[in-house]
C-alpha cells in the first residue's frame, strides 16, 4: 500500500509539472493569437528578431531526432491515413509547404498527389539529414526540397497553395507549434489557399481508470526495430 501511495504521489507531481508547462504554452499561444493586425503585418514583412531565435530551447528540436517519437506517429494509422487522403486529394498541380516535416512523409504524400513543387521545413539539426535522405529515396523526380531551419526563417517570393503541418500534441496544443504555423500561414499562404488541417476543436472529459493508468505506466515500449521500416505506407 505504501508503494502504491508513493507511485500516486509521483504521478501527481509529474501531472502538476506537465499542467504548469501546458499553462505556460497556452499563454504564449494566446498572446500570439491576440496580436493586432499591425503587429502581424510587421512580423510578416521581416524576419523574427534575434532574441526570438535565441530564446528557443535547442533541446526541443533535438528531441525530435529520436526515432521512437516518429515511430509512434507513423503507427497511428488514423492520423497518417487522414493526412495521406487529404494530400492525395488536394495536391495535384499545387505548391505545397510542410512545416516540421520530421521524416518527410507528409511531403512525400503531397508528391504522390501530384504536387508541382513541395518544400519541407525541418528545424531539428540531427533529423534534417534523415529527412533529406528519405526524400531523395522516394522522390526520384526531385519535386520536393528540404529547408533546414526554423519556419520563421524561411523566405520565398512564391506563396503556397497548401500548407500542411502535424502540429498537434497532447491536449492539442502541447507541442507549441501552432504559433509557427500561424506565422507561416500569414506570410506564405496564397489567398484562397488551404491549410491542412484547417480546423481543430478541443473537448474535455473526466474519467477514472486507475488500473489501466498503472498498466500503461509500466508498459514496456516495443523496440523501434520491430516496425517494418522497409515499407512505411508504401515508402
Amino acid at each position: 500500500e505504501e508503494e502504491e501511495e508513493e507511485e500516486e504521489e509521483e504521478s501527481l507531481t509529474k501531472l502538476q509539472r506537465e499542467n504548469a508547462l501546458l499553462h505556460q504554452r497556452l499563454s504564449l499561444i494566446q498572446s500570439s493569437l491576440l496580436q493586432d493586425d499591425d503587429e502581424k503585418e510587421k512580423n510578416s514583412s521581416s524576419s523574427p528578431p534575434a532574441s526570438s531565435e535565441s530564446s528557443i530551447d535547442p533541446g526541443y528540436f533535438r528531441s525530435y531526432a529520436r526515432y521512437d517519437i516518429h515511430r509512434q506517429m507513423l503507427l497511428d494509422d488514423t492520423r497518417t491515413l487522414a493526412y495521406r487522403s487529404a494530400l492525395l486529394t488536394l495536391s495535384n498541380n499545387k505548391r505545397v509547404l510542410d512545416v516540421g516535416t520530421g521524416t518527410g512523409i507528409l511531403t512525400l504524400f503531397a508528391v504522390q498527389g501530384g504536387a508541382s513543387s513541395a518544400v519541407a521545413i525541418e528545424a531539428s539539426e540531427p533529423l534534417a539529414p534523415l529527412a533529406q535522405s528519405l526524400l531523395a529515396a522516394n522522390d526520384p523526380n526531385k519535386i520536393a526540397t528540404l529547408f533546414k531551419g526554423r519556419s520563421e526563417s524561411y523566405q520565398t517570393n512564391e506563396p503556397f497553395d497548401i500548407i500542411v503541418s502535424e502540429w498537434m500534441g497532447y491536449a492539442l496544443l502541447f507541442e507549441n507549434m501552432l504559433p509557427s504555423v500561424l506565422h507561416v500561414r500569414d506570410r506564405l499562404l496564397k489567398p484562397g489557399g488551404t491549410m491542412v488541417p484547417r480546423r481543430a476543436t478541443m473537448s474535455l472529459g473526466f474519467a477514472s481508470a486507475r488500473t489501466s493508468y498503472h498498466l500503461l505506466g509500466h508498459r514496456q515500449a516495443t523496440p523501434a526495430k520491430d516496425m517494418a521500416w522497409g515499407d512505411v505506407y508504401g515508402m
